[in-house]
């Protein structure tokens, strides 16, 4: 059975998902002026699937990654008021 890599990602500009933390800074350039930039994490997971494990695999990817944007939101995102 064929073995390979699988690799999976979050970004998070500031506190937000995004496919693309560039974009999203540079359509918020003006914020970026005055407020300073946002952080950007990225959230990676990898390691080696089989071909038939793949469907297993990409299960536990998803929850894994929802669990760590979860924890994420609760204890590293900025409260909504800024406090």
């Amino acid at each position: 059975v064929e073995e390979g890599p699988c690799t999976a990602y979050l970004q998070i500009y500031g506190n937000t998902p995004t496919a693309s933390p560039i974009g999203t800074h540079l359509n918020g350039l003006v914020d970026v002026l005055f407020q300073g930039a946002e952080p950007v994490t990225t959230i990676i997971i990898d390691g080696l699937v089989t071909r038939n494990g793949l469907p297993v695999a990409e299960e536990a990817i998803n929850a894994w990654i929802g669990g760590a944007w979860t924890f994420f939101d609760r204890f590293c995102s900025a409260p909504a008021n800024g406090a």
